[in-house]
């Protein structure tokens, strides 16, 4: 078996944007399980708006990720070794591990992979980006078709799933992306009536023109500046039906 380990470990904390010299690639020995404990070889990661928040000092739902600890992050990947009674290796499991090739775990999450669909799915769309989406649109928000809805982030992962969601709804889907490309992406390959490019033009005159008949169903992602254009066009009796 491998004996070593690639992680990625944060070399400094961020200022603005993550860039190259805030994470770093090392090797370091392969971890052993131990009682109660499996070995996974990590085959996604998760990459999303959290992590910028764990490499950050700041008050947060989580202790943040220490100097020179590897990145904290869930991931997807098959079990290699198990001294735990409930796994076995070649399971392929997914938890809270870290940004590394080969992780330790007491905890995850058996992945049904008994279906006939990509392993890639369970990470997106049945993962957890998709169950927010799937709960949030249809036992929070409960459009009814007709009803105009606002996406925010609709690009994202979670964004993605509840616009199309509420097209299948039969609802008009409005996303709010940042630039160009991603709001082609969003007409064009999720099927969004329209999107609006926050960092393009002016939000609340976009959304106006977008929703001429005003906005039933906000699944809100980002809040600020767009979460106050969306409630300016808000259409009396749609706070029952808010999400996000």
């Amino acid at each position: 078996m491998k004996k070593m380990n690639r992680r990625w470990i944060l070399r400094q904390r961020p200022v603005g944007d993550v860039c190259d010299d805030d994470l770093q690639l090392v090797e370091a020995p392969l971890p052993q399980p131990e009682d109660g404990e499996m070995l996974v070889r990590n085959i996604y990661l998760m990459v999303a708006p959290t992590n910028r928040v764990w490499m950050s000092q700041i008050d947060q739902y989580m202790a943040p990720v220490a100097l020179g600890e590897v990145m904290r992050g869930v991931t997807m990947g098959v079990v290699i070794e198990s001294r735990h009674p409930d796994f076995k290796p070649g399971d392929i499991v997914e938890g809270g591990m870290a940004w590394e090739e080969y992780s330790v775990t007491r905890t995850a999450r058996r992945v049904p992979v008994a279906y006939d669909l990509p392993l890639h799915a369970f990470a997106s769309v049945l993962g957890n980006s998709g169950m927010t989406a799937y709960f949030g649109m249809l036992d929070i928000a409960r459009p009814k078709a007709g009803d105009t809805i606002v996406v925010s982030a609709a690009a994202g992962g979670v964004g993605s799933i509840a616009g199309q969601i509420g097209k299948i709804l039969g609802c008009r889907v409005v996303g709010v992306a940042g630039g160009e490309s991603k709001c082609r992406l969003v007409k064009e390959e999720y099927g969004l009536d329209a999107c609006v490019d926050y960092k393009g033009g002016n939000v609340l005159a976009d959304l106006r023109a977008a929703c001429p008949d005003g906005i039933d169903v906000d699944f809100e992602n980002v809040g600020g500046d767009t979460m106050d254009a969306v409630l300016a066009l808000i259409n009396p009796g749609a706070a029952s039906r808010f999400a996000g």
